[in-house]
């Protein structure tokens, strides 16, 4: 019987006091073997050769994502071309037929004073066949209040030649003025004919300027719709652009960090 701090201790107690102690030896050296292992690892994975590879990586993939960003630039500035082309040609068709807007009006004011000019050459044609009516009328009921006729004029006794003389003249006179007012009738006549041809140029002048305005509201909902895409794109290449900077700047970090790990593993080689 053994005795252990003046305890007296039998040969069992003592077996498993022994087998303890092995025990956590072995603990202990597993755990040490453990750290090592994470220490190594550690030391791995922080070297300057790792960290390189892994910045490396890196770049690669973010070179890739610059490439496929740059593409996309490129597309965004092509669509933004096109879409800048279209509203030129908008703005060009507008600024046509606004000035085929301007001649059409030109033509319709134009065609209303010729209007206007026809109503008072008519008004004053009427006037005038109305005043050579009631002159003929006038003279035909003197003539024939004063019983003027070539059996009137024999019976009378007077001179036959001074007679004749009045007749004749009284007959050109009414000739003269049933000329007029036949004159005057067919003048009348032909103002109404061009006054309903101008009037039917007005009217189907006022079709087309109906025409050309709605073509122009067309253009102008086409152009706004086109400057809408234009500015849409704009942003859209704007915001592309910014991270297009952005993505360049960390690659340009990336190589700063590959050369700097490149002099630390060339100061650890030396």
């Amino acid at each position: 019987m053994d005795f252990i701090g003046g305890a007296c201790m039998r040969p069992g107690a003592r077996a498993r006091r022994a087998l303890d102690r092995g025990w956590l030896w072995r603990a202990l050296g597993l755990l040490g073997l453990a750290m090592a292992l994470a220490c190594q690892t550690a030391g791995a994975q922080s070297s300057p050769e790792t960290r390189q590879a892994r910045a490396r990586e890196d770049q690669t993939a973010l070179r890739e994502q610059i490439d496929a960003l740059q593409k996309r630039i490129e597309s965004s500035e092509s669509s933004r071309e096109d879409a800048s082309r279209a509203l030129q040609a908008s703005e060009q068709a507008i600024s046509d037929i606004s000035r085929e807007l301007a001649e059409l009006d030109r033509r319709q004011v134009a065609l209303q004073d010729s209007l206007r000019r026809l109503d008072t050459t008519r008004d004053q044609q009427s006037k005038e066949l109305e005043r050579q009516q009631q002159a003929l009328a006038d003279q035909l009921r003197a003539q024939y209040a004063s019983g003027l006729s070539p059996w009137t004029a024999l019976l009378s006794g007077r001179d036959p030649q001074e007679i004749g003389r009045e007749l004749a003249w009284l007959a050109y006179v009414t000739r003269s003025r049933t000329q007029a007012l036949d004159d005057l009738r067919k003048t009348l006549d032909r103002l109404a004919d061009l006054r309903r041809q101008t009037d039917e140029g007005r009217r189907d002048l006022d079709t087309v300027r109906d025409d050309v305005q709605k073509r122009r509201q067309d253009l102008q909902a086409q152009q706004a719709q086109r400057r809408e895409v234009l500015d849409k794109i704009r942003s859209r290449l704007d915001d592309e652009r910014g991270q297009a900077k952005q993505l360049q700047a960390r690659d340009a970090r990336l190589g700063n960090l590959i050369k700097d790990l490149d002099a630390e593993i060339a100061r650890a080689e030396a």
